[in-house]
């Protein structure tokens, strides 16, 4: 079974890595553009589902990170941003009484939205199906798959981009880039070790 720290120690062996992180940074600021940074991480759980060596590849094929960085944000879309914006709207009238309390309708939207969203691109990859993505009970099965697995590294990538405000951009790419990768290197492996057998999940 991958472990976080293992794919954090394979990404970042490549010499390159900053340099890739800084651009994927600094695209991440521009409106639209943008989208090429979504196909980035796009292009990492791709790898990760085909069980490949888990590099930051190089920034090539701009037209093809666009496209595939679009089908990204519609699907972070659905899956992250709405439910938190919901849970931040829910929050709104227990604000005054509350305090910090008021934010707990937001959990549920930001410890599950992430790991959401790659399971979708794992299962959109496969056929290219918005439909296949947006089914939520399989959704929710690769999340219950994973047996909790994935909680850690979602609250070290939330404590990460609280702790990093002052450098928010890079941050957020770098650590999503990690996080992501191994979101879907867990759904590649269980799904390998469900072909030979239970026993090895």
């Amino acid at each position: 079974m991958p472990t976080l720290e293992i794919v954090c120690k394979r990404m970042f062996s490549d010499p390159s890595w900053f340099i890739k992180c800084i651009i994927g940074a600094l695209l991440v600021l521009i409106p639209i553009v943008n989208f090429t940074a979504f196909g980035y991480f796009y292009v990492l759980i791709e790898r990760a589902r085909r069980g490949e060596v888990m590099l930051f590849p190089e920034w090539e094929d701009w037209r093809t990170l666009f496209s595939t960085g679009f089908v990204f944000f519609l699907l972070f879309l659905v899956l992250f941003v709405v439910p938190v914006g919901i849970g931040w709207a829910l929050s709104l009238p227990f604000g005054a009484a509350l305090g910090p309390f008021s934010r707990l309708p937001m959990i549920p939207g930001v410890m599950l939205g992430a790991p959401l969203t790659v399971a979708a691109v794992y299962r959109y990859q496969r056929r290219g199906e918005f439909r296949e993505a947006l089914r939520i009970p399989a959704l929710w099965a690769m999340i219950e798959s994973t047996k909790m697995r994935l909680v850690v590294p979602t609250l070290a990538l939330i404590g990460i981009v609280y702790v990093g405000l002052p450098l928010l951009p890079f941050v957020v790419f770098t650590g999503s880039a990690a996080v992501f990768s191994f979101y879907s290197a867990v759904f590649h492996h269980i799904e390998e070790a469900r072909r030979i057998g239970p026993a090895r999940i």
